[in-house]
């Protein structure tokens, strides 16, 4: 496909720190039915969790003599703490916790993401039972007043390889940030809630472009384009803040 068609917007372009003005439109209005069969740069709201290097797990207190009931606490632990045999198994009709496993405690919130897999398959987990049919995505993050100008200016320009800019648009109750790869995850589709609105195509395949760059560190043409575009607009913004 030819650059022009990724950027049909790129004659207009200004060089500075615009760049991703080369893309036309960032967002659409999404049919009902690309919402409902969860179509790749389908928007939704879901719980977005918080990774952060230690771990909180769940640890059972006490536990009656049926399993039936049991009293928990939350414990900060050590990566060489994770997963020993230093707690009970747990079997009750409603939970399960094997001597070799953890309940691990998340903060989270409800946050917007994208939808970046395709439609997944069905396929046997035990017996008839089919597996969950779950979705890989990606958080979006707000920019906010106290973030660093000059970080908000370099994600805009490109200037990072796991944050993907998108400009706010307010008709569709969209505000400014960015998408950031490294906080990627798997939900199940029932925690998917609709938001009916969706990337457009040309976002979308820019996105998916520089999310591969992430993961592989090599680039496309579409890429290559970018980071030879952003080198005037990283410089103009080092000039304007100072280098670092």
């Amino acid at each position: 496909m030819e650059l022009a068609c990724h950027f049909p917007n790129r004659a207009a372009f200004v060089s500075g720190e615009d760049l991703y003005s080369l893309i036309d439109k960032y967002y659409r209005k999404s049919i009902p039915a690309e919402q409902r069969d969860f179509h790749r740069g389908q928007i939704y709201s879901c719980p977005s969790f918080y990774f952060r290097p230690e771990i909180h797990v769940v640890r059972a207190k006490w536990v009656d003599a049926k399993q039936q009931n049991a009293l928990f606490e939350l414990q900060r632990i050590s990566m060489d703490e994770f997963a020993k045999t230093t707690h009970m198994p747990l079997h009750s009709p409603k939970l399960q916790l094997e001597a070799d496993e953890e309940f691990i405690s998340f903060r989270a919130k409800m946050r917007k993401v994208i939808v970046f897999s395709s439609k997944t398959e069905e396929w046997p987990l035990t017996g008839v039972m089919l597996r969950d049919e779950c979705y890989l995505v990606v958080p979006m993050f707000s920019f906010h007043d106290n973030h660093n100008p000059k970080w908000k200016l370099k994600t805009r320009a490109y200037g990072y390889k796991e944050l993907f800019y998108l400009p706010e648009d307010i008709s569709l109750g969209l505000v400014e940030g960015c998408v950031r790869f490294s906080s990627a995850n798997v939900v199940p589709k029932q925690w998917l809630i609709g938001k009916d609105v969706c990337l457009t195509k040309e976002a979308l395949e820019c996105m998916t472009a520089w999310f591969h760059f992430y993961l592989t560190d090599v680039a496309d043409s579409l890429v290559q384009m970018i980071l030879e575009y952003r080198i005037d607009c990283l410089k103009k913004i080092d000039e304007q803040f100072g280098v670092g």
